[in-house]
């Protein structure tokens, strides 16, 4: 069996190269909340500034994706890593609390710049080339290079927190990721930018947001999946955010921090495949969703009674593989069921919904977990991720949504 299929490397092998370095030096995903912990800012900090970050990236996604249609998918992917690269060379001398919040929503411009863009620049090159068959390959691939890379990062920066101390995760970070820009700028874009009016260009995009919501509020089967997202988005942020946190209060050693997410980054690699080949074995797939979400709130909500340090670096590296066994059912379930004339405009909605599931996650992360700690927040997003199980029971399966 063939790796790569005739022509892949030639249209995609820069793609690749760009995904399995970058991802291989992503160091600080490991670490960056127990940093900033050290840094001397407290949850509510921490909170309000992964709020304030959520907020601006909701406000900018519109108007960024504009900035990409108007003046190309390269451009807006470039710049935005360039910025996403100097906020992490930034972040490490940052003690004011102000300045923190301030830089945090400023880091949501190069976010937004790459969200969408990236991925659209890939697809615009396989359609001019008329290679759109190796489109899913592409996505599928690449996700498992970004994982393969983070397993490798994961090691990386349990050994340089050990030997060279927390900070320098951040300057190799940053400076890998300027490093691997060349890659991007020799790689081709087929895309011809139109010459659109700015404003207009953002006006429409405006107008598909209200009607993906409009249409959202009307539908009901569409309406159960999006608020089912929101409180999956909480529990899920709930798990970034405190992971860290929580192996600190189990008396984690840090250096096992990098290890402990190596191997959920290892099987992650392969939980997408055993998602999709439970999926394919089962008839309604709401029904796999709500599964899921109820397997997965239960070991959150089992946290309250682990007493020991495996025990809890167990449970986190099951946490680790959840939305490896989401995302590949929920997405092409909630794609094939739209109607084709307005599956982008939803697309666009989606992401606005589950960027405010983040936001409110955030809010509730910064008023609460000062007071009640990382584990017992753990177990509350567990408890409210439960209300998504009734949503997914409530899709009807026999009907167009």
């Amino acid at each position: 069996m063939k790796l790569f299929k005739n022509g892949e490397k030639e249209h995609l092998g820069l793609f690749y190269l760009h995904s399995i370095l970058q991802s291989s030096f992503a160091l600080i995903w490991i670490y960056w909340i127990v940093f900033l912990m050290d840094q001397g800012f407290s949850f509510v900090i921490i909170g309000i500034a992964l709020a304030v970050n959520g907020l601006f990236m909701t406000l900018l996604e519109v108007p960024t994706g504009a900035l990409a249609d108007a003046y190309g998918r390269k451009a807006s992917t470039i710049l935005g890593f360039v910025g996403f690269a100097t906020g992490m060379l930034i972040i490490p001398s940052i003690t004011d609390p102000l300045l923190l919040i301030a830089v945090f929503a400023v880091w949501g411009l190069p976010i937004t710049l790459i969200s969408g863009a990236a991925e659209a620049w890939v697809v615009d090159n396989l359609k001019a080339v008329k290679r759109e068959d190796l489109i899913d390959d592409f996505f599928a691939k690449d996700q498992s290079i970004n994982m393969i890379g983070f397993i490798f990062a994961s090691i990386l920066a349990g050994l340089v927190v050990k030997y060279w101390g927390i900070d320098m995760i951040w300057y190799i970070s940053g400076v890998s990721m300027l490093a691997t820009i060349p890659i991007l700028m020799i790689q081709k874009e087929y895309f011809i930018p139109e010459k659109l009016n700015l404003k207009d260009t953002m006006k429409q995009a405006g107008q598909n947001i209200k009607e993906g919501a409009k249409f959202s509020i009307t539908n009901k089967q569409v309406f159960y999946l999006l608020i089912a997202m929101v409180f999956i988005a909480i529990g899920g942020e709930f798990v970034m955010v405190l992971k860290q946190p929580y192996m600190e209060f189990m008396d984690i050693p840090r250096e096992f921090f990098g290890y402990i997410a190596a191997i959920g980054s290892a099987l992650c690699v392969g939980t997408p495949f055993l998602a999709k080949a439970i999926g394919q074995r089962t008839k309604n797939k709401n029904h796999y969703l709500a599964i899921h979400t109820l397997i997965f709130a239960a070991v959150m909500v089992a946290i309250i009674f682990i007493n020991m340090a495996w025990l809890a670096a167990l449970v986190l590296i099951i946490l680790s593989v959840r939305w490896s066994m989401f995302n590949p059912i929920f997405e092409p379930y909630f794609q094939n069921v739209l109607p084709s004339e307005i599956r982008a405009t939803m697309g666009s909605f989606r992401n606005m919904v589950y960027a405010a599931g983040l936001l409110i996650g955030d809010i509730i992360l910064s008023l609460f977990t000062d007071s009640f700690g990382p584990s017992n927040m753990l177990v509350l997003g567990g408890i409210i991720t439960l209300p998504a199980i009734l949503f997914f029971f409530s899709v009807k399966n026999n009907q167009r949504l």
